[in-house]
């Protein structure tokens, strides 16, 4: 067998194992971003964000409308419940900006655009079981930002 072949074979059976320890992450979201006329788009970038179960209720992530950025938090429930989540965004220095609360059904998501004033950036608080979440932090017409919870 060549080295090669050994590497490719060793390289599954660690990610075999990563699987068994770690659990294994699954795709739910598909984002691209496209350009062009509607009958001809043609496809600027695409990735797929692996999404696991959130390690405990509680999760931040950052929020941040400077230079016209908008924010849009995604949430999604890993599990087989319904699961009500709350939200809480913060100003940089601790004051709250505003709050929800949020139904996903089980194994649903939704996108929520986030109403900040400009020039703010700060902290979003996510509180809910089993809810994966990331805010994505963009500038129209010209890249997004992932930011996960943790």
């Amino acid at each position: 067998m060549s080295r090669r072949v050994v590497r490719v074979w060793v390289t599954l059976a660690i990610l075999v194992l990563l699987i068994i320890l770690v659990g294994y992450p699954t795709v739910k979201n598909l984002n691209t971003k496209t350009t062009g006329q509607a009958a001809t788009p043609k496809m600027v970038y695409g990735y797929a964000a692996p999404t696991v179960a959130a390690p405990g209720s509680v999760q931040i992530s950052e929020h941040n409308s400077f230079i016209g950025h908008g924010n849009t938090v995604e949430l999604y429930n890993s599990t087989d419940e319904v699961v009500d989540a709350e939200l809480n965004v913060l100003n940089f220095d601790g004051s709250l900006l505003f709050d929800m609360k949020v139904t996903l059904p089980p194994h649903g998501s939704r996108r929520i655009p986030l109403q900040v004033d400009p020039d703010k950036y700060g902290t979003i608080i996510i509180n809910g079981n089993g809810v994966v979440f990331r805010n994505y932090v963009g500038s129209k017409n010209e890249y997004v930002l992932p930011f996960p919870g943790q």
